[in-house]
């Protein structure tokens, strides 16, 4: 099928198919190398690589590259040669007019001239024949904001001259909207750089977290999260991304508190949070979640999901609380097993006490850590554990 518009060039059902996955993969980064396939694919290069640089926000600094070109990007990483091409690439929004793709010897000789830092990447350029038989290589600024350097790269092998400029001109139809994938992505992709070394943290502490847009649909998850996921045992994702719970009564609190806290006051309001619990098919220790309003003005993140699996033992330390809040030793005890998800009843058993004295040792634990119940005390225990922002 051809589409044809007024003043528009005639765009082909192939480049429709990759413009739907593109667009479509604007909060999955992860699925981004799967869009360079399809470009290379109907483009016709080796290979492509795509690279997001920022000069202030440093984290920021991704690469996705097509699967051909893996063993020659190990292999300059290995070198330490990509570190010579960074200020080619830093300086390509002002060489060249976006978009358009120019040879990386053409961009290298205008870097010169405009730069008294003088570059010889010719060994580099040695590198890739001599290794993969990379012979030309093609690149474009993704847009001309000062502080960032996006750029894509083509990489064609013995091509000859009039095929790769039918190539390039193929390509071009694709950059506009790679540019816009980037534009559209890129607060998305600086929240996932900052979250990470936070996420890592909770990993350890074998909290699930989930990030979801107010439809419930899951933008983000760390290792926690893709363990619990992987027991099938009563939370799941959909092939839409959507967060599932396989209990009906839990699945309907669980929207109404998604629901709630995407409401604009949320943040505002008393009610910042929702806690409950998910029974599992297993019949097993329920999972705790607590439902929490984490608004993005910049992304359609409007909630974070923590999930608790009471099975996995040891989930927060809080030994220091005793110190820290006066505890007696066996409310250090009893905060420690609240910490770590498990039910007051099971406490009570596991301590041979009568449940009524449990409560009592209980509401003095809250009392004295100014908490009000199992969840919050988790999430104090991180908070002292962990310097998370509030």
């Amino acid at each position: 099928m051809w589409v044809t518009l007024i003043g528009i060039e005639m765009i082909d059902q192939k480049q429709l198919d990759v413009i739907d996955l593109l667009y479509k993969s604007i909060l999955t980064p992860e699925s981004w190398s799967e869009v360079l396939e399809w470009i290379n694919h109907d483009v016709g290069a080796f290979g492509i690589n795509m690279l997001v640089g920022d000069r202030i926000f440093g984290e920021l600094q991704n690469v996705w590259i097509t699967e051909s070109m893996r063993p020659a990007y190990s292999a300059l990483f290995e070198k330490d040669y990509i570190r010579y091409e960074v200020p080619m690439l830093e300086r390509l929004g002002q060489i060249s007019p976006m978009p358009n793709l120019l040879h990386s010897s053409v961009i290298e000789q205008a870097h010169n001239q405009l730069s008294t830092d003088q570059l010889d990447n010719s060994f580099l350029q040695k590198c890739l024949f001599d290794n993969f038989r990379i012979k030309d290589r093609y690149l474009t600024p993704l847009h001309h904001h000062a502080s960032q350097f996006d750029s894509l790269c083509l990489n064609f092998m013995d091509t000859p001259p009039q095929d790769i400029e039918q190539r390039l001109q193929r390509c071009d139809f694709y950059l506009p909207h790679l540019s816009n994938l980037l534009n559209f992505s890129r607060p998305f992709l600086l929240l996932q750089a900052r979250f990470n070394a936070v996420l890592e943290v909770l990993d350890k502490l074998k909290l699930g977290i989930f990030l979801l847009t107010e439809k419930g649909e899951v933008v983000d998850t760390n290792r926690a999260a893709e363990h619990i996921l992987d027991q099938q045992d009563g939370i799941a994702i959909d092939l839409k991304q959507r967060f599932l719970i396989n209990d009906p009564d839990s699945a309907q609190r669980f929207s109404q508190a998604v629901s709630q806290v995407a409401r604009p006051d949320s943040l505002d309001s008393a009610e910042r949070g929702t806690t409950l619990t998910v029974p599992r098919k297993s019949g097993g220790t329920p999972l705790l979640l607590e439902v929490s309003a984490v608004m993005h003005h910049e992304l359609p993140i409007h909630a974070m999901v923590m999930v608790i699996d009471p099975d996995q033992h040891a989930v927060v330390d809080t030994s220091h609380f005793a110190d820290l809040f006066g505890l007696t030793g066996a409310e250090q005890n009893i905060c420690q097993l609240l910490a770590e998800g498990i039910e007051t009843c099971n406490i009570a058993e596991m301590r041979n006490t009568g449940i009524e004295t449990l409560r009592t040792q209980v509401k003095s634990v809250q009392m004295k850590t100014g908490t009000n119940d199992q969840s919050e005390l988790v999430r104090l225990a991180v908070s002292i554990n962990v310097p998370l922002d509030d």
